[in-house]
This record gives structure tokens, C-alpha cells and sequence, in this order.
């Protein structure tokens, strides 16, 4: 994983300044500790009383959160480099994952390229092939975040064309066939059971709901998203996909 922006925010890292970091935040009353598999839970108990019962509380200074204002107007950047294809990526303010309506934002990413169903990529890759690939996702962060779109414009198409069918895309997105949540909701739930079947996921799973507030979200998460209706998904739609909420980067191609 890229740290910082370039190697010399590593190579300019003090000893002292890493130190003064794992100290302020590796302290076990900032910490979740989660054992599975094969073993007992007295033994867990004993063994993890054993190497992280003398760890010392710390005084865990945490960061203070800035909120970002409400975005009123559009944005968009524009960058030209030597890349063999255009792209655009888009991005809408979205909830962290602990809000209530997240998940209605994050399955409507799913709706428009969770699998070649999705409408994006059935419009946009295989009908209209203004686009070579395309992806809509939820950062899924406990921060505000963001609902991203990222498509590569196909060769011999252009970023005006691949817009034009995109917003058609979205302005569509205003009901629901009767089977597309259901299908969307089994696919969710299925991935769901799947990533359980094995215990380190099953180990992880629970640490990131715990540190959500939360460790029994890991048997009801699945059962949220089976529960939404249509109309929250819709609502969630119309409240986070808004023009005036979008940032666009245009990476162009100098190749084209």
C-alpha cells in the first residue's frame, strides 16, 4: 500500500516521529482483539490475559474531525497525460457506514455495476460501448465518504458521448423492476454467507463491526439490506446522486 504521495514523505520520516505515532494510537484501549478457530475460550481468555494484559492503557489523543461543508455547485478538474485511454471519475458525498441510510446509498451502487446487469454496465459497455469498463462502489468509511463512478472511455469514442449516455443512465434510475432488488439482495446475502466460511474473514468481519460499536452487526448485516424496500433505495438515489453534489476528474489521454 502507497504511503503518502511520493517516497520521500517516508524517506524524510524521523525515528522519533514513528515512535511518537505507534505510541499515541497502538494502545490496547484503542484496540479490538478478536480470537477464532480451534481453541477454547478459557485458553483464549488465559493466553490473551498473558501477552496483552501488561500492556498499559494510553492516553489515545485523537484527531480532531473537520467536516467538510455541503457541496452547492459542481466541480470538476481536467488532467492530460501520456495514458493509452481516457477516464472520468466521478464522486457524490455519501454517509459513513454507521448511518442509517447508508446502505440504501451503497446498494444503489450496486444496482448500477454490481454484476454485468448492473444498468451502467449493460447501457454504457455492451449496448451503447461507449465505455470499454465501468465501476460504482461506496467507500464504505467511518468518515463521510464518497460514492464513486470510474469508467474508461472506449477508443474511438468520446468523454462528451460517454457523459451524455452516463446522466441518461442516472436520470433513468428512478424506479425499480420488481425483481432487480431481490436479485441484488440475493446476490449480497450469498457473498455474505460465503466470506463466513472462513475464520480469518469471520475474524475480521467482527473486528470492524466492533469498532463500528457493534460486533452483532456481523450476523445482521445481511438481513439490513435484505430489508430495504425499493423506495429507500430510490430515496437515497435522489438524495446523494445529485449533480450539485459532483466532483469530476477528466484524465485524458494525449494519445486520442
Amino acid at each position: 500500500m502507497t504511503i503518502g504521495k511520493d517516497p520521500g514523505h517516508v524517506e524524510h520520516t524521523s525515528l522519533d516521529e514513528i515512535k511518537e505515532f505507534f505510541y499515541r494510537f497502538y494502545a490496547p484501549n484503542n484496540a479490538t482483539l478478536v480470537i477464532s478457530g480451534g481453541i477454547k475460550a478459557a485458553e483464549a481468555m488465559r493466553l490473551a490475559e498473558k501477552w496483552f494484559g501488561p500492556l498499559p492503557r494510553r492516553d489515545v489523543k485523537r484527531p480532531r474531525r473537520i467536516t467538510e461543508p455541503p457541496q452547492h455547485e459542481a466541480r470538476s478538474l481536467t488532467v492530460e497525460k501520456d495514458v493509452p485511454y481516457h477516464a472520468v471519475y466521478k464522486a457524490w458525498h455519501c454517509p459513513p457506514r454507521a448511518a442509517q441510510d447508508y446502505i440504501a446509498a451503497d446498494i444503489v451502487t450496486d444496482l448500477l455495476t454490481g454484476s454485468k446487469s448492473g444498468r451502467l454496465y449493460q447501457r454504457m459497455v455492451k449496448e451503447t460501448r461507449v465505455a470499454s469498463s465501468i465501476s460504482a462502489f461506496s467507500w464504505g468509511l467511518y468518515d463521510p465518504g464518497m460514492l464513486s463512478i470510474e469508467g474508461r472511455v472506449a477508443k474511438g469514442r468520446t468523454v462528451e458521448e460517454y457523459e451524455q449516455v452516463l446522466n441518461e443512465v442516472l436520470q433513468e434510475f428512478d424506479s425499480l423492476k420488481p425483481d432487480e432488488l431481490e436479485r441484488m439482495q440475493n446476490r449480497i446475502e450469498s457473498s455474505d454467507i460465503f466470506e463466513k466460511t472462513t475464520v480469518l474473514n469471520r475474524a475480521m468481519s467482527m473486528a470492524i463491526y466492533d469498532s463500528l460499536g457493534d460486533p452483532h452487526l456481523i450476523n445482521t448485516q445481511a438481513d439490513a439490506y435484505r430489508q430495504l424496500t425499493a423506495q429507500q433505495v430510490l430515496d437515497a438515489k435522489q438524495k446523494y446522486l445529485r449533480p450539485e453534489q459532483c466532483s469530476t476528474l477528466y484524465y485524458l489521454s494525449t494519445q486520442a
